[in-house]
């Protein structure tokens, strides 16, 4: 048989399904084939007649013959003019919509840069961009947060975002999952869209954390905030700088590997002397559970203005590091083990004069014993956390350090479980604590504690009440618990020191409260029955009280 004429001959049921060619049947290809002679392909495409057309038709549509008719025979030779029309009619078709679909994108192109929110000026796309950073600093990179996400939008977004030099100024060397993210080329990357703005900066030991910061030394000069967990490699690294970073404000360091014995290692020495160096340093943070190194206490800390130590410090050792510390104005100190009672060496007690906040967590020494060797008639905010039992609190000596400092105090935090109902109460009736404006005791607190919090009732003809009649008048934020009080008492407590409602008789003397949270006790898996109490608090919800109450 010629090669140009293709005959196969199937039964009518048959005809187009399995007698067709599996690779026609695969494609589903749009093919006619004319039920009659083959006819020659006329020359013009455009002489093909309606009758023609009408006698095609489509395998995959025609329907099948009966099973019992007679045989056919289909012939597939040269092909005819219908069926290169019906080739031809789907391209074109193809080409007119694309050709259609390509002037509609070009039309709506200056159409999408020229309304809604790209109509902004590019300064204020910039600064809606950096609020969309996440809250926190150093950011912790991650694709489905700015910045990066800001450059998968569309190309105008992602030309603002990679202009904008403050998207890029914060750079961490883990993601936000905590996985290692950085390495040479992605920092470079950001340190080249954030040029010449400073840099706020985190690294923590990971695989490649040395090589990190060895990139990091390379732009020393505009780092302006450094947070750094050290192992002994980063240690290492970190005491080889050879610029110091002059625009340096603000460290936290971690050391995270342990001493051995009482002698701190060559490492952990070597870092502070690599501090000395950042003259513009305002703001230090050391933690550690190793004791402070020696040259830590010998470098000059005249220029900080905030301080926190987070590491074992002897007493005599903290009263050296004050001494020197005349700017300070934040001082935080947790003592990783039990400070020993000691006679401190200094003869002279340091005076700070600007600190205004200080938070003291200490073990086994008193509050009152460590506020008797200094000086601090600035301070505002007074925060105390004890972490073992003791057998006696010095009061006295805790009132000695206000009458000797005359501060006038806002803000109080009392944190001590193991405190006694009397030790509180001493507390909190000392002329010195009568100006505090914002009160957290976490300490139990019982009847008479509660009672003594309580306001006297007005009456219409008792216009004047003495200070001495209760306490703490100027107290507007009070949180206290946990409560093992009488139901009642504690919503008594709280409705006579807020502001009176209209209609009622107007409060001559003390402040009202404006914010409240109490926490009310269980007994072991009971709790304490509080239906009054939870009855007042909802009625004083409609009163002028943030109000929160707790079970713990």
């Amino acid at each position: 048989m010629d090669d140009s004429e293709y005959s196969l001959t199937v039964d009518d049921d048959h005809a187009f399904g399995r007698g067709v060619p599996r690779k026609r049947r695969k494609k589903r290809r749009v093919v006619a084939a004319i039920f009659s002679e083959p006819k020659e392909p006329s020359s013009r495409l455009a002489e093909t007649d309606a009758e023609t057309l009408g006698n095609a038709c489509i395998f995959n549509v025609l329907p099948a013959a009966a099973s019992t008719g007679p045989k056919t025979t289909i012939s597939y030779g040269e092909p005819s003019s219908s069926a290169v029309l019906l080739e031809l009619v789907p391209m074109r078709e193809l080409e007119a919509s694309e050709r259609s679909t390509s002037d509609t994108i070009s039309s709506a192109t200056p159409i999408l840069f020229s309304t809604h929110v790209n109509t902004l000026p590019v300064e204020i796309f910039s600064e809606i961009f950096v609020l969309c950073l996440p809250d926190g600093l150093p950011l912790r990179s991650s694709r489905r947060e700015a910045p990066l996400v800001l450059c998968r939008i569309c190309r105008y977004w992602r030309r603002i975002a990679l202009s904008t030099t403050e998207l890029w100024s914060s750079f961490s060397s883990v993601r936000t999952d905590g996985k290692l993210f950085a390495h040479e080329r992605i920092m470079s990357m950001y340190f080249h869209r954030s040029n010449p703005r400073p840099l706020t900066l985190e690294v923590k030991p990971m695989v490649n954390s040395t090589r990190i910061l060895r990139g990091l030394l390379e732009h020393v000069g505009r780092w302006k905030t450094l947070t750094i967990k050290m192992d002994k490699g980063l240690a290492t690294t970190f005491a080889q700088m050879k610029k110091p970073p002059l625009l340096l404000e603000s460290l936290d360091v971690t050391i995270c590997f342990d001493d051995v014995g009482d002698e701190p290692m060559e490492e952990h020495e070597n870092v502070p002397l690599a501090i000395q160096k950042m003259v513009g340093l305002r703001s230090l943070t050391w933690q550690s559970r190793n004791n402070i190194p020696s040259t830590f206490l010998a470098i000059p800390l005249h220029q900080l203005t905030r301080l926190e130590i987070l590491c074992h410090l002897h007493l005599a050792d903290c009263i050296s590091v004050l001494s020197c510390c005349q700017q300070l104005v934040d001082f935080t100190l947790d003592c990783k083990k039990p400070c020993e009672v000691e006679t401190p060496l200094a003869t002279m007690i340091p005076r700070l004069p600007n600190l205004l906040n200080l938070n003291v967590t200490i073990y086994i020494i008193d509050i009152g014993k460590f506020l008797e060797h200094f000086n601090f008639p600035a301070l505002r905010s007074l925060t105390v956390s004890h972490r073992r039992v003791h057998t006696r609190h010095d009061i006295y000596a805790f009132e000695r350090f206000f009458i000797r400092s005359r501060c006038s105090l806002d803000k109080l935090r009392l944190h001590d479980r193991y405190l006694n109902q009397d030790g509180l109460i001493s507390y909190l009736t000392l002329p010195c604590l009568q100006s505090v404006r914002e009160l957290h005791v976490i300490a139990a607190a019982n009847n008479r504690m509660i009672s003594l919090l309580t306001y006297p009732t007005a009456q219409p003809d008792h216009c004047v009440i003495s200070h001495t009649e209760y306490l703490l008048p100027c107290l507007e934020n009070l949180s206290i618990g946990p409560c093992k009080t009488d139901d009642g008492l504690l919503a008594k407590m709280l409705e006579s020191r807020v502001k009176p409602a209209a209609g009622d008789v107007p409060r001559t003397f003390g402040a009202s409260l404006v914010k409240a949270r109490a926490v009310l006790a269980r007994d072991g898996k009971e709790r304490y029955p509080h239906h009054k109490d939870i009855a007042g608090f909802r009625k004083l919800l409609n009163r002028e009280l943030t109000l929160y109450w707790v079970w713990r």
